[in-house]
């Protein structure tokens, strides 16, 4: 594909791969997981579309927008793209993975427009899927239920999550 003209087949190119579909991204040597960079992000909704396939957002803002204060957030800045926030939905299954800070008060802070999205995305009878990440993933657990609970402040019809299964100490047998 030319930067030019995202739809032309002047070349051999992949087809997208209807009967499996997926979010890989087709690319003149094959399948990638990466947007091929000659091509706008919007040129890639059709091909997603006709595959069934949602683009899966990696929100990594909130991340970066202040310099790591912990070991975790160091690492994170060296491992962790940085993206722009996408939020718009190809597909009824939006999928969102979130990353905050080691600080849950910064993480939850961070997460306020993915509470507007989701809510949004829940009323137009959309069925998102939202992960939530810190650096060190410490309190990930905790917070998702917090983002949980706190899109069904906002939309009550959403079914409350089970409580975890309490586990015990580790064990070697």
């Amino acid at each position: 594909m030319s930067a030019a003209s995202p739809t032309s087949t002047t070349r051999s190119e992949p087809s997208w791969p209807r009967s499996n579909p997926s979010g890989a991204v087709p690319t003149p040597s094959g399948f990638s997981c990466r947007r091929p960079s000659a091509l706008p992000t919007s040129a890639l909704w059709p091909a997603f579309g006709d595959a069934g396939a949602e683009w899966v957002t990696f929100d990594t803002t909130v991340l970066f927008e202040t310099p790591p204060v912990t070991d975790a957030e160091r690492e994170a800045w060296t491992k962790k793209p940085r993206l722009p926030r996408r939020s718009r939905a190809l597909t009824s299954h939006p999928v969102v993975r979130y990353i905050g800070r080691d600080d849950a008060a910064r993480t939850a802070a961070g997460w306020q427009h993915w509470l507007d999205t989701v809510t949004s995305w829940l009323r137009e009878g959309r069925s998102p899927t939202v992960f939530i990440h810190t650096p060190d993933n410490v309190d990930a657990l905790e917070l998702a239920r917090r983002f949980h609970d706190e899109v069904r402040a906002r939309v009550p019809e959403v079914e409350p999550l089970p409580e975890p299964i309490p586990s015990g100490p580790p064990a070697l047998f």
